[in-house]
C-alpha cells in the first residue's frame, strides 16, 4: 500500500453507509463547532469525513475503469 492511500483512506475511520457518515458528520460538527463534509472512498467503498467543504455538490473517482459520482451533501 502507498502512503498517499494509507493517507486518504487506512488511516481514517471508515463509515459503512451514507446514513450513518451522516449521522457521525452531524455529531462531530455539533461537538466541534466546524462545518464538516463527507466522501465516498474507491479503496474502501466506504465513507469518511472531511473538514474540506467540496467546492461543487459532486465529487468524481475514476478507480478500475469504474467512475463513481457521489453526492457530497
Amino acid at each position: 500500500m502507498t502512503k498517499s492511500i494509507w493517507r486518504s483512506c487506512k488511516s481514517k475511520t471508515r463509515y459503512r453507509d451514507e446514513h450513518t457518515v451522516n449521522d457521525y458528520k452531524k455529531k462531530c460538527e455539533r461537538a466541534r463547532g466546524k462545518k464538516l463534509d463527507y466522501y465516498w472512498c474507491p479503496y474502501c467503498r466506504g465513507f469518511h469525513l472531511t473538514s474540506k467543504v467540496a467546492e461543487d455538490s459532486y465529487l468524481f473517482y475514476e478507480w478500475k475503469d469504474e467512475t463513481a459520482e457521489v453526492m457530497i451533501s
